[in-house]
């Protein structure tokens, strides 16, 4: 066994899918497996603090996994685990565990040491040896890419998603814009809201958010990449108390009884904001998982001007769409994001 302690288990790959979160959390090496056929194949989710000395060593040249991927192709990292390459997992920018080979000793999980080369071994020969013939080098191996877990769908499948759309939309908050947009935010869509800066982007994704988890009580994830969570909780706050947002935000505002008891009501609201200074696409998707049934996801905002602190902004604003518009898709999830 690679690792320091006993692990656990063994899981099945499905089951050790749904119950990802709650493994990693018991901080524990847990053996999971996978079937196909007559083989099964086996590797160990390990917690870094059970990795050897040699395995930290040598963390970052192994290949790295968000915790939403990971989930997805599990099946795919234990079968590449149990066959020698060990697998990361991170939760957003940080290691939270590794898929180790469950049946092979810690050091083969451990690169070779590079051979000395021409000038280093001529260094070492006596002068009166001479140089051994040139090994045949062996011909170049084209790795073979990763399959990708396809997914087939009937008709039935189909229909029934479309014909089920209109009870799935989310509203923005505004009949008018519902109307407008052909009846508010669609799952498995991203609805991109273009506005220059103070031009009211914000304000209506705001919008969005707190009918959907204030007025409605279903799970919204907001990504701030330009306000804070403050200004995102005091936006939502004032809007749905119909408080004056300036007072609120900068705490002068002394609010009667009627409308305190207003301003209470979004503290139990099912909102998460995630302000962090590293939100792009990869930390998003990782984050997804975190919420259970999640109803709608905003980003706020995808910035067209380049700036290094943001990195939802400049030249990385196509691919950070496509991503959004892939989330949205493969999780027939609503994404609303502001552009300014």
């Amino acid at each position: 066994m690679p690792t320091h302690g006993v692990a656990t288990g063994p899981y099945g790959t499905e089951a050790a899918r749904k119950a990802l979160f709650q493994l990693l959390d018991a901080g524990k090496p847990v053996v999971i497996t996978r079937e196909s056929g007559d083989t099964v194949v086996r590797a160990v989710l390990t917690p870094l603090n059970a990795l050897t000395e040699q395995q930290h060593a040598v963390l970052e040249s192994w290949p790295a996994h968000g915790l939403t991927q990971a989930r997805q192709q599990l099946g795919s990292l234990v079968t590449a685990a149990a066959a020698g390459a060990p697998q990361r997992l991170r939760k957003r920018t940080r290691d939270v565990a590794v898929l180790l080979p469950a049946d092979v000793p810690a050091e083969a999980t451990v690169p070779a040491p590079t051979p000395p080369s021409p000038a280093e071994t001529a260094a070492t020969r006596p002068v009166d040896e001479a140089p051994a013939p040139p090994a045949e080098a062996a011909p170049p191996q084209t790795p073979r890419p990763a399959r990708r877990a396809r997914t087939l769908t009937g008709p039935a499948a189909v229909l029934e998603s479309i014909t089920s759309t209109a009870r799935a939309a989310l509203s923005y908050g505004l009949a008018a814009l519902d109307d407008a947009t052909g009846g508010g935010l669609l799952p498995g869509r991203l609805a991109l809201i273009a506005a220059a800066p103070g031009a009211g982007g914000s304000l209506l994704a705001a919008s969005a958010a707190r009918d959907t988890a204030v007025v409605h009580g279903r799970p919204v994830l907001y990504a701030a990449s330009g306000p804070s969570a403050a200004d995102v909780v005091a936006r939502i706050t004032a809007a749905h108390a119909g408080a004056d947002y300036q007072r609120l935000r900068s705490g002068l505002l002394d609010p009667p009884p009627h409308l305190a008891a207003r301003l209470a009501e979004p503290r139990q609201a099912p909102l998460y904001v995630d302000d962090g200074d590293d939100l792009d696409t990869g930390a998003i998707e990782s984050t997804l998982a975190d919420v259970d049934g999640l109803a709608l996801l905003v980003v706020d905002r995808l910035q067209t001007a380049a700036d290094p602190a943001v990195p939802l902004s400049g030249d990385t604003l196509p691919a950070a769409t496509r991503d959004l518009m892939r989330l949205a898709r493969t999780h027939h999830l609503p994404v609303l994001a502001v552009v300014d």
